[in-house]
């Protein structure tokens, strides 16, 4: 068993739950069955909806050439494709000496648990509601993301793309972001876009639809953007930061 092996499994005390490829650690039986719900969302969305959208490339009228414009539908569906297997990624064992290879895996912050302590300080120092412990497979959920949950959005309230583009004006919904199923999008994607935008290419839906072909490929949030647009998705609270997940917040 490898080091970052051993740091996840160092939470099978409190809690081990599993959808499909993707195990999650430290959770609480109400984490783990949220986020079962959660992943089991994003698989069914992926199989039935976002890939078969993507399939049509820039014939699709539910954003794809406004998140990846003229990207050969080829490449972006590898991504999504990698996403409802959990294909594995490298990762650095804790001395940095090694790499191996092994599924993206996810762990729930508590205060109760002492190995928490860290990571927790973490999520203090900005609103993050995750964030990934850096050089590896692993993701850590804030206290925050628990407050989040989503909703269908009404009609006004989601983007509007006209003739395939986004139209700037699109109601209400302007935390497309915030939502639980985006952070989750947009950990997925961190993994698996190719030569991944510098800091993971932070940007707002707007600056999303205005990157070139190329830098659009590359933002992990494009993809993440695409995906909960198609499925109307919106915060309960508005009030929930979009700055949800962090790409360069190391856990030593």
């Amino acid at each position: 068993m490898d080091a970052q092996q051993t740091f996840a499994k160092s939470w099978d005390d409190y809690g081990v739950y599993q959808s499909g490829p993707y195990s999650f650690f430290g959770c609480t039986e109400k984490q783990g069955t949220t986020l079962e719900a959660t992943f089991s969302l994003i698989h069914d969305s992926l199989t039935q909806q976002i890939i078969p959208d993507a399939q049509l490339g820039t014939s699709s009228r539910h954003g794809y050439s406004t998140f990846f414009k003229f990207n050969p539908k080829e490449k972006i569906i590898d991504v999504y494709q990698n996403m409802t297997i959990g294909h594995p990624v490298p990762t650095m064992t804790d001395s940095n000496e090694t790499m191996t290879w092994a599924a993206p895996e996810f762990v729930c912050l508590n205060p109760e648990h002492e190995q928490a302590k860290l990571g927790l300080w973490v999520c203090r120092q900005k609103p993050f509601a995750m964030f990934t412990k850096t050089g590896t497979n692993l993701f850590l959920f804030c206290p925050r993301f628990w407050k989040i949950r989503d909703k269908i959005a009404s009609p006004g309230g989601c983007p509007n793309f006209i003739a395939h583009w986004w139209g700037k004006e699109y109601g209400a919904n302007k935390q497309i972001d915030a939502t639980r199923f985006f952070q989750v999008m947009e950990a997925l994607a961190f993994q698996y876009v190719p030569n991944r935008a510098e800091g993971g290419g932070r940007v707002s839906i707007g600056e999303a639809a205005g990157l070139d072909t190329l830098k659009q490929f590359n933002t992990p949030r494009n993809y993440a953007f695409y995906a909960t647009s198609m499925l109307r998705l919106t915060p309960f609270r508005e009030s929930v930061m979009s700055l949800a997940f962090a790409d360069k917040e190391p856990i030593q």
